[in-house]
């Protein structure tokens, strides 16, 4: 049987928030939403959670689970810390 290496998430999900952490509320009226599946614009500024905007189906939001290990900023979310965000 042939083993496999398993890559922690952590760098991925990072990868991903920072792709939309420039996002502004005007970027959103003139974003495409064909084949949107979740959006997140991390307006909250703090909390636990990240809201899925997308408005499409039911919401995505994801949970932070160790919210001290993060940091908001104006429309952003700085990962400082290993924390899981699903």
């Amino acid at each position: 049987m042939k083993s496999v290496a398993l890559r922690p998430l952590f760098p991925t999900l990072l990868i991903g928030l920072v792709c939309f952490a420039g996002a502004s509320a005007s970027d959103a009226e003139t974003r495409t939403r064909a084949g949107l599946q979740a959006l997140y614009d991390f307006s909250a500024g703090s909390g636990r959670w990240i809201q899925d905007r997308s408005g499409v189906g039911q919401a995505l939001n994801l949970h932070i689970s160790k919210p001290a290990a993060v940091r908001w900023g104006k429309n952003s979310l700085q990962i400082q810390k290993p924390t899981q965000i699903r």
